[in-house]
């Protein structure tokens, strides 16, 4: 198999250039990582080339939620039974894992160094970068997606969204978008 085969952080950063991110961008990745394709050193290397692209100024984000896996114990009214609640540990947005049915991206980005993590357990982002205390702090607890959100902070700073081969019904930043528009239910 020929070394040509594998992607760099030098050959991902000119392609995220050509794609026109650029020094000082706040960027929202979601990434599929099998798509992006064999990556030297795994997708550390793709999160390094992020940051080489935006710069110190700039900040990498991406939606990680939670990992909890005790949806089926939810009462009808969306409580937790009382007799489950001694199993199920608290969010702790240090050592908490990424939702594991958004790929691997996520908890690659919550577990690089510097890190930020907002604290809404089920709408929860990850950050690196300059503005990244900004972006996780105050995320409101009683609705993820909407004013004060790290979803909100993205489209107030004039932040973009990177599509990585993962597919558009994925965009997190659509659910701020339907909060937006208030849809009649």
């Amino acid at each position: 198999m020929s070394s040509a085969c594998f992607r760099t952080q030098s050959s991902l950063a000119d392609d995220l250039r050509r794609l026109g991110l650029g020094a000082g961008d706040t960027v929202m990745v979601h990434a599929a990582m099998s798509r992006v394709g064999r990556l030297l050193n795994g997708p550390d290397v793709f999160i390094h080339a992020l940051l080489d692209v935006v710069g110190p100024e700039g900040t990498i984000l991406a939606y990680t939620d939670w990992d909890a896996r005790y949806d089926e114990l939810l009462s009808e009214g969306g409580t937790l039974p009382i007799e489950w609640r001694p199993h199920i540990p608290a969010f702790d947005r240090q050592f908490s894992r990424a939702i594991r049915d958004h790929g691997i991206f996520a908890e690659f980005l919550r577990t690089t160094r510097g890190a930020r993590r907002s604290g809404n357990p089920g709408a929860s982002v990850a950050a690196v970068g300059a503005r990244a205390d900004w972006i996780t702090a105050d995320h409101p607890l009683d609705y993820g997606y909407g004013e004060g959100s790290p979803f909100a902070k993205l489209v107030a700073a004039k932040g973009r969204v990177l599509m990585a081969g993962a597919p558009l019904d994925t965009m997190t930043l659509l659910h701020h978008a339907e909060h937006l528009a208030c849809p009649p239910l």
